[in-house]
């Protein structure tokens, strides 16, 4: 009796089974993009100082005091030494060709260092930062970007996003062939890119060295960090009710 009951339930399992495929008409492949804002809340100065000169040890030693310039105004604003990081450093000979001779003529040195802080955003501590930079430390030239923290959170919302709005397509499709979204088959999606703020602020070293002599102070608000991401969803389609 047992061994017929079970006969029984793999036969109504099947057909229920081959019902469920009977209802299946193919499959709809639809792309999503996400997108998704928000309020930068970490910023980065990126600083460079470079010198000139015939002899090596004068070039770099004027490269070092210009450094220390910055730093020291980095200092007064309330930074602290080990948060000014070195990115980059090289001292490399230059060289003119010579037309005449053919060849190319010794000229000088030039020794460059880039630098860098990072901190939380704080539109009073860094328009202090940018004003110090302009007005004290002489030949340098440096940049700003803005970015978010927490990079994981952002792509989760944004793979939130994507498929969001591929299920709404999807649906939107679907309704119109006269279908319906079934389970989804598979999900594509690469690796999702957290850019920084498209708003960045360049202050070369003619500029620093014109603010010297002038009064204006910086005022810079960011706008929102911007990001998009892609996904394709394929869903399984089955006739409508």
């Amino acid at each position: 009796m047992k061994k017929a009951l079970f006969a029984l339930g793999v036969i109504l399992a099947s057909f229920a089974g081959m019902s469920a495929m009977a209802q299946q008409v193919g499959t709809i492949k639809v792309a999503g993009k996400g997108e998704v804002s928000v309020a930068p809340n970490t910023v980065t100065l990126s600083m460079s100082v470079e010198s000139r000169d015939k002899d090596y040890t004068a070039c770099v030693t004027n490269l070092n005091e210009q450094t220390e310039a910055l730093k020291k105004a980095l200092r007064k604003v309330g930074f602290n030494e080990k948060d000014i990081l070195t990115t980059n450093y090289n001292v490399r000979r230059e060289t003119r060709y010579n037309n005449q001779s053919r060849r190319s003529d010794f000229i000088g040195y030039l020794a460059t260092h880039y630098l860098k802080v990072s901190f939380p955003f704080d539109k009073s501590r860094l328009n202090k930062a940018v004003n110090a930079l302009s007005a004290k430390a002489g030949q340098a030239s440096f940049n700003i970007a803005f970015s978010v923290s927490d990079t994981e959170a952002l792509k989760a919302q944004l793979a939130k996003s994507a498929v969001t709005d591929a299920t709404k397509k999807a649906e939107a499709l679907a309704q119109a062939a006269g279908l319906k979204l079934g389970y989804i088959q598979s999900i594509e999606y690469g690796n999702i890119p957290v850019r920084y703020s498209n708003a960045g602020y360049q202050f070369d070293a003619e500029v620093s060295m014109m603010r010297k002599s002038e009064s204006a102070v910086a005022d810079i608000n960011p706008e929102d960090v911007k990001n998009t991401a892609d996904v394709t969803v394929v869903w399984v389609v089955t006739k409508a009710d």
